[in-house]
């Protein structure tokens, strides 16, 4: 039977992965907020080691072995939720930056810059009030609210103010079951996030 050219190409691992991760809004909504800035990570499948699902190598000294926009890695055999944890990390990893550009600017901001500005200082970090005490920025305290001995038992990895997007986006589609977080935590956090990044988007565009 001769072949037909035009049938559509077998997916390989990660494009079927992708696809997948694509059925989430959420995806899309970090997808299009990184590409409007320039700075959507590329995404490998590699080997990694036992109990690393994926991680989110930044390019913090302009490394040359890395792109600008870092590089996302997730494990073979790992799901959606990994994509959308480690794909969170890129996007906290840029409105941070949109940020700090920002307040180097330090005048004659638009609306949507403030709108901008103001919620990140109060979902994030604001600089004149938590003087570089990461147990004091907002999203810890939320977790040290809705459980103190949670918090405090995961405070080396899980209940990190750098982990707990992550961590929240991951779960939009699976419940992380393994370090038990409070009910309402990594909801709470996907959903902020997602507000930053349209805050950020709009900002963006003016």
């Amino acid at each position: 039977m001769p072949k037909n050219t035009l049938a559509p190409k077998p997916l390989n691992q990660l494009e079927k992965l992708l696809a997948e991760t694509a059925k989430y809004p959420q995806y899309g909504e970090m997808v299009d907020y990184l590409t409007q800035q320039e700075m959507m990570p590329p995404i490998n499948q590699t080997y990694l080691s036992s109990g690393t699902n994926g991680r989110f190598r930044q390019n913090v000294w302009d490394s040359t072995h890395l792109p600008k926009t870092g590089l996302i890695e997730v494990k073979y055999g790992a799901g959606p939720s990994t994509v959308l944890h480690e794909l969170a990390h890129a996007t906290d990893a840029q409105i941070n930056r949109n940020y700090n550009k920002l307040k180097l600017i330090g005048l004659n901001f638009t609306p949507e810059e403030k709108r901008f500005m103001t919620a990140y200082e109060k979902l994030v970090f604001n600089p004149k009030v938590y003087h570089g005490n990461p147990s004091k920025y907002p999203r810890s305290q939320l977790a040290n609210k809705l459980s103190p001995e949670w918090a405090k038992e995961e405070s080396q990895y899980r209940s990190r103010d750098d982990e707990l997007a992550g961590w929240g986006m991951g779960s939009t589609v699976q419940r992380d079951t393994d370090y038990n977080p409070p009910l309402h935590l990594d909801p709470t956090m996907a959903t902020e996030l997602l507000i930053l990044t349209d805050l950020a988007k709009r900002a963006k565009k003016k």
